[in-house]
């Protein structure tokens, strides 16, 4: 199989390397691995033109399932979001962070991104 790496190099994909070598380095900045996944490495392997970036980052495994099995049907309120975020197995420095979140003042990682753009 060939290196993913040395696939990305190319010239045709240098907007998702740019894009995956940003979610890195602030991944990494953050003490947290980034990976590339899904279709744009099929995408890569096959000389596809890409039209998105699926990126995993390394921490608690299907946390966006555990959510919606908590969440579906079920009312949704600062009690239970708090409650579970206490059972992901992140650092207490994460889950700090985490809980500091509303939807008011929450605008993810953008201003950073756009920053480095």
């Amino acid at each position: 199989m060939e290196n993913i790496e040395k696939l990305i190099n190319q010239y045709k994909y240098k907007h998702i390397f740019d894009m995956a070598k940003k979610a890195g380095d602030l991944g990494l900045k953050e003490g947290l691995k980034v990976y590339i996944v899904g279709g744009v490495v099929r995408d890569l392997l096959l000389g596809r033109d890409v039209q998105d970036l699926d990126l995993m980052v390394e921490g608690e495994l299907k946390a966006y399932e555990k959510l919606k099995d908590m969440t579906r049907g079920e009312k949704v309120d600062a009690e239970s979001i708090t409650k579970f975020i206490e059972s992901l197995t992140l650092s207490d420095e994460h889950k700090k962070t985490l809980l500091k979140l509303s939807p008011g003042s929450y605008v993810g990682m953008a201003s950073n991104i756009v920053d480095q753009l």
